[in-house]
């Protein structure tokens, strides 16, 4: 429809965030805070309610972002670079981010590219899935392709 209205949604704005596409946007639990990550390798944090950007975090991406997650107060918020087209030699991690200050708390590096990141909804817990790594085993051995699994991870974030 007209004046930006679809359906039962209506337009209230747009914002920009990013110099190459926006390939994330999340929400913290409280609604305080949204963040957006883009192909330009930045992560911006903004006001949920005044739609403005308080403050760049994550900046050890070295890529483009590729997932992003609040922790469940709202206090962290952890991105990963996006995966697809990545080198051999690019960094494999997790940035973990103070949503207060932007700033890195703590770069997790991973054994594999992590895809998906989650926050558990009431304990400082991330569960991350990245990509398949070779394991190796007899197979290799015996002239087969090595057998191929796909971690998924939990960690605990010690805020003290």
């Amino acid at each position: 429809g007209e004046g930006g209205e679809t359906g039962g949604l209506k337009s209230i704005g747009a914002l920009v965030a990013h110099t190459a596409n926006c390939t994330n946007i999340t929400i913290d639990a409280q609604c305080r805070h949204f963040a957006t990550g883009g192909y330009d390798g930045t992560v911006c944090i903004w006001d949920a309610h005044n739609l403005a950007c308080l403050r760049p975090a994550c900046t050890t991406l070295e890529e483009g972002v590729g997932c992003l997650s609040f922790s469940h107060d709202g206090s962290f918020l952890a991105a990963t670079a996006e995966p697809e087209g990545r080198t051999q030699s690019s960094k494999k991690t997790i940035d973990i981010s103070s949503v207060a200050t932007g700033e890195t708390v703590l770069e997790m590096e991973v054994r594999a590219s992590a895809k998906k990141i989650a926050w558990h909804p009431s304990l400082p817990l991330l569960a991350f899935g990245g990509e398949a790594v070779s394991v190796q085993d007899d197979r290799a051995r015996y002239g087969e392709t090595p057998k191929k699994e796909v971690p998924v991870t939990i960690v605990q974030l010690k805020t003290s």
